[in-house]
């Protein structure tokens, strides 16, 4: 029974280190790290997806701000305008 449940996993799972999202999730949980890869490739391959999406962030936000100074350099965290009614327009 033991050795059907393993096999039955291992089939499961076996192409999970293949997702980017669900490596990227494993690398940045402080719970897992670099311990939850069973090989030291994909572990390199999730330094380097991660090093990819930061630099297209910092692109994307280099981008948004081209052109415009702003006093707050955190755009992230701001609050839209709150209305009462979602359908109501400005």
């Amino acid at each position: 029974m033991r050795q059907e449940m393993l096999e039955s996993l291992t089939r499961r799972f076996a192409k999970v280190e293949e997702v980017k999202c669900a490596v990227l999730a494993c690398l940045l949980d402080p719970r897992y790290k670099a311990h939850a890869f069973s090989s030291d490739t994909t572990l390199l391959n999730a330094k380097v997806w991660l090093e990819e999406e930061t630099e297209t962030l910092e692109q994307d936000n280099n981008a948004q701000g081209e052109g415009t100074q702003s006093d707050d350099s955190s755009t992230v965290f701001k609050k839209a305008p709150y209305r009462r009614n979602p359908e109501e327009t400005e």
